[in-house]
């Protein structure tokens, strides 16, 4: 039997938290900086890492 492995992406960009929050005023600039992309959408180094991995096992053009 195949094992299927399942993978999730918890936070695609970075995002301004709210500032009602205690995580505010402990983050830089305010912002939840945990995303592959930045807030400008710009990649990070885990973003050509992810797209190899998605190109390896889930193939180009796969829906």
């Amino acid at each position: 039997m195949e094992k299927i492995h399942l993978a999730g992406l918890w936070q695609f960009c970075n995002c301004c938290t709210c500032i009602s929050t205690q995580h505010f005023f402990t983050r830089p600039r305010g912002f939840n900086n945990k995303g592959v992309l930045d807030e400008y959408r710009r990649p990070k180094l885990a973003w050509d890492v992810i797209t190899k991995l998605s190109a390896k096992y889930f193939g180009k053009g796969n829906k």
